[in-house]
């Protein structure tokens, strides 16, 4: 009896307005409501403290293939994670995230895969690199050796429901049959697989379809998925053992694109993947106020052709803040123990009259508490 108590918000909740300041009085009249009453006021007094949930940040579902209603959520609230336009379920459907008091989200993600176009047919003298190709890929149809056309780009791309399609980019190909076409004989006269790297088709970005051509046969050289061309593709043709360059503005400029999805994550987590491009790397591991948990260490991630990064997020555990050391008139048993992104309530020990409403520190990166101090008065003696 005669003790004071303070009520304020659990881990995962903002406190919106002062803390409630309870007091535990004896008196009879008040045995059935446990004894409280407010410490300002001194009557009896229901629980009045407003707390609003945190937006998480961390474990947000950012997969290549699922789109989500995440942003936004807070403590307590969920969200679903589905399948992107262009994406189908391997296995099962959507799924549910919620949003934890720590901050992350928590769920297991769907299993997707992006959708495969049909293998075209575009007639007589058409060669082409579709085949396989996937949702928002591109690949190329030129014309072979005998014929003459220019080349064109195709997209793979949903048709709106579960399936998806080829689509000329610019105009359909054309190949028109030559006056002077090649024997078989000849065709299969000689092997430029060698020169390969001397015409630079190992060059890094560069996708061709070269390798197995013989003596007068032709191929193509194109950006690999993952970057971004500038410049025609290059036509070759495989003559006297070596791929001869057709055009003399030379290979493309392929330039690889960053990537966005399935970053590393997590409490705790930092990386410095921002910006890494297809086929770079980098590395994942715990930030300032965090230690990796045991047999959990620094993570390679690299960017796939894709724009998803692949790699296993580390495992980190927040560091204990350093001891509060405040004179006697504080309260603060509760910050005992606390760690990185946690906080405690500090109010007036028994004794000192709390002036204002009771503050609350937080957990820094740094090992120390932030925040103010409340102000609390000494209490008069009456006797």
């Amino acid at each position: 009896f005669g003790g004071g108590c303070s009520v304020y918000c659990a881990a995962g909740y903002d406190l919106q307005g002062p803390s409630l300041e309870l007091l535990c009085d004896g008196s009879p009249a008040l045995a059935a409501t446990d004894g409280f009453v407010s410490r300002k006021k001194g009557t009896i007094s229901s629980v009045e403290v407003t707390c609003v949930g945190i937006a998480c940040s961390a474990g947000v579902p950012m997969m290549l293939g699922v789109v989500h209603d995440c942003d936004g959520k807070v403590t307590g609230q969920t969200c679903t994670v589905q399948k992107d336009v262009g994406f189908a379920y391997v296995s099962g459907g959507a799924t549910t995230f919620t949003c934890g008091a720590d901050g992350a989200f928590s769920g297991t993600l769907p299993v997707v895969a992006p959708l495969q176009c049909p293998e075209p047919s575009f007639g007589a003298g058409v060669v082409h690199t579709c085949t396989g190709r996937t949702i928002d890929t591109t690949c190329w149809a030129y014309c072979g050796a005998g014929f003459t056309g220019n080349f064109k780009e195709y997209a793979c791309l949903a048709d709106g429901g579960d399936s998806a399609a080829l689509s000329a980019v610019a105009g359909e190909v054309s190949c028109t049959a030559s006056l002077r076409r090649l024997t078989s004989a000849r065709r299969l006269s000689g092997d430029c697989d060698a020169s390969e790297t001397s015409a630079g088709l190992t060059s890094v970005g560069i996708a061709h379809d070269c390798l197995g051509k013989s003596q007068g046969e032709v191929c193509l050289a194109y950006c690999a998925d993952g970057y971004n061309r500038i410049g025609d593709p290059t036509m070759f043709v495989c003559s006297g053992g070596a791929f001869q360059a057709q055009t003399v503005q030379g290979l493309p400029t392929c330039i690889a694109n960053p990537c966005t999805f399935s970053p590393p994550s997590g409490i705790g987590v930092s990386h410095d993947c921002a910006g890494v491009a297809t086929a770079g790397t980098c590395t994942a591991g715990c930030g300032a106020g965090y230690e990796h948990a045991a047999s959990s260490g620094p993570q390679a991630f690299s960017c796939q052709a894709n724009g998803e990064f692949s790699g296993t997020n580390p495992s980190c555990e927040a560091l204990a803040c350093d001891a509060l050391d405040l004179t006697a008139e504080y309260r603060h048993d509760a910050c005992a123990g606390k760690a990185t992104g946690q906080t405690c309530l500090v109010d007036c020990a028994n004794g000192w009259l709390l002036n204002g409403s009771a503050s609350v520190l937080a957990c820094s990166t740094s090992g120390a508490f932030t925040g103010n101090t409340p102000t609390c008065l000494p209490q008069t003696c009456s006797t």
